[in-house]
């Protein structure tokens, strides 16, 4: 039972770890409206969320290693429930920046608080479905904000959908601190260790970066499902849920594909394939908007 729980407040964790940047596209028509900002100045909300957490990543890591996976759990939720109290009380973009900055601290410690419990919680061997069941709370996160978020802002205003997300994100940081089990620090680098990175190392951060190009148009489908194929908000929203929903059970799929025949060149290059894919149908969802 507890396990079941510790596994949906990492799947929590995860989505508010990282929902802010897709958060403000899903709302972004009213964001610019209410600001009277411009949509590339809209961008920078988000460059400086991802920015500031690829910065801070390094840091994270090692830092969760001194202070436990609970602690570092619990540092996510606090700095994501901030991040959005502060995007609900903006006055202008300098305070929706100070929000985004504010949100990279959840952002980048995301990944090591959740990784780190599960580490402490299971042997290997059953951690990979675990993972994807924790990495796919980014996208039940962003279905429920697709879904929602929209519905909300339209009814109550963008800054009122801002906070209730704040409140939900401090709830389950509440939880986690009476249902998390607390683990011991770990040495931040294994004995003999060197600071040499393999070569392998490297070619999965040059993936990964292509992949960000990916996620960070990702985070605006909504304005452009709205702006250039003239869909509803609520519609523009419900674009970006399907997506999460797809996704959901592609992260627990691929994670134990990976895990079970211990091969990741395979999914790596489909992945690839399918991201490309993606781009091209999207280009062409200007002329057939069911696309």
């Amino acid at each position: 039972m507890r396990v079941g729980a510790t596994v949906a407040l990492l799947m929590a964790a995860m989505g508010a770890a990282t929902l802010a940047p897709a958060a403000v596209g899903i709302v972004a028509t009213f964001i610019i409206d209410d600001l009277g900002i411009s949509r590339a100045t809209l961008g920078w909300i988000a460059s400086t969320n991802v920015l500031i957490a690829a910065a801070l990543s390094p840091v994270a890591g090692s830092m969760t290693d001194r202070i436990g996976g609970k602690a570092a759990l619990v540092t996510v939720f606090v700095a994501s429930a901030i991040a959005f109290a502060v995007f609900g009380i903006a006055p202008g973009l300098a305070v929706m920046l100070i929000a985004s900055a504010i949100a990279a601290i959840a952002q980048a410690g995301g990944n090591p608080a959740t990784n780190t419990v599960i580490r402490d919680m299971l042997e290997p061997g059953r951690r990979g479905v675990v993972t994807g069941f924790k990495q796919s709370g980014v996208q039940i996160t962003i279905a429920l904000a697709g879904f929602t978020m929209p519905a909300v802002a339209l009814a109550f205003g963008w800054r009122t959908a801002m906070l209730i997300v704040g409140f939900g994100v401090l709830a389950a940081g509440i939880v986690s601190v009476f249902v998390v089990e607390r683990s011991a620090p770990q040495r931040s680098t294994p004995p003999g260790w060197r600071g040499v990175l393999p070569a392998s190392t490297w070619w999965l951060a040059a993936y990964g970066l292509t992949f960000g190009f990916a996620g960070s148009i990702a985070f605006f489908v909504a304005l452009y499902a709205e702006e250039g194929v003239g869909l509803d908000p609520r519609v523009g929203g419900a674009v970006v849920a399907f997506t999460g929903i797809v996704a959901f059970a592609a992260r627990i799929l691929w994670a134990r594909f990976a895990e079970v025949r211990q091969t990741y060149r395979l999914p790596l290059g489909t992945m690839a394939v399918l991201g490309a894919t993606a781009g091209v149908v999207m280009a062409l969802a200007s002329t057939a908007p069911w696309l």
